[in-house]
């Protein structure tokens, strides 16, 4: 059974602009369709079996809070906490670290020790199958966090394989947002997100378990998707997307968050897993 983490949405908000999808959206959340859109989400992985565990206090001046996805990278019982690049979100940091902590794990602050930019999750992604984790860079995660991952990865799971990946297209900033490994050990990404040398490691490396996602899917953030064996719950997906998952046994659950999207994230960026094992 998957355990996820998430954090109700008591403040959520867009209160500035650190990505091109607030842009202009300042205030234009509405708090109660938000919620409600959280509560659907909450509620189909409930019925998926998920054990999820939820942060219930969300101060009214970390907004983004709510996207759990970003709190750390969760491994083995580790967790390496981020280091935000935005002074808006940084402050995050000390509240996933003080309540992963009394959930037991082992917190590393390497990233805030040191002044190093590092989102969790939103930029390390596992395929399982392969034991390959995936590090975006570019845009919220630097370059130089790949050696000390690395170095965690050593200690805390010595078997899994980590490659870097290079972001280049500024809607998509962080890695869950063009990139997604499903239970199967297909993935899902948007290869318009990432470089020639990036795309040419994933088909060295994932072969012909790659599936290309169109424009329109991608910015309906098809990829910020949760999977749950042989279900994905996302946003929102094409006819054509559909028909592609269905044809490798995944069902496609849709919950509407496009109030999240007007900050930026989906159903991906409000989870974070707790429960990997490698």
């Amino acid at each position: 059974m998957k355990t996820i983490l998430m954090c109700e949405p008591k403040a959520f908000a867009v209160n500035y602009e650190i990505n091109p999808w607030m842009n202009f959206n300042i205030g234009k959340v509405n708090y109660f369709v938000a919620y409600k859109q959280w509560e659907n989400l909450y509620k189909i992985l409930q019925n998926l079996n998920v054990n999820l565990v939820v942060m219930r206090n969300q101060p009214k001046d970390l907004p983004d809070l709510v996207f759990t996805a970003n709190a750390a990278l969760v491994i083995n019982g580790n967790a390496l906490i981020s280091h935000f690049a935005y002074k808006e979100r940084q402050s995050e940091s000390i509240l996933y670290n003080d309540f992963l902590r009394t959930l037991q794990f082992k917190t590393d602050t390497y990233f805030i020790d040191n002044d190093i930019y590092f989102e969790g999750a939103g930029d390390a992604l596992l395929e399982k199958h392969k034991n390959i984790l995936v590090l975006g860079y570019g845009f919220r995660t630097e370059k130089k966090a790949y050696n000390y991952v690395k170095n965690f990865l050593e200690k805390v799971s010595p078997k899994t394989e980590l490659i870097h990946a290079e972001l280049i297209n500024p809607d998509f900033y962080h890695l869950d947002t063009c990139f997604c490994p499903l239970d199967n050990g297909y993935i899902i990404y948007y290869p318009e997100a990432f470089s020639k040398k990036t795309l040419n490691e994933f088909n060295k490396k994932f072969e012909n378990k790659l599936i290309p996602l169109s424009k329109e899917d991608a910015m309906l953030f098809g990829c910020n998707a949760v999977s749950v064996d042989n279900n994905l719950v996302l946003n929102k997906a094409s006819k054509e997307l559909k028909t592609k998952l269905q044809n490798i046994g995944v069902k496609v659950l849709e919950s509407s968050l496009d109030q999240y999207i007007l900050s930026g994230g989906s159903a991906k960026c409000l989870t974070l897993e707790l429960s990997l094992l490698v």
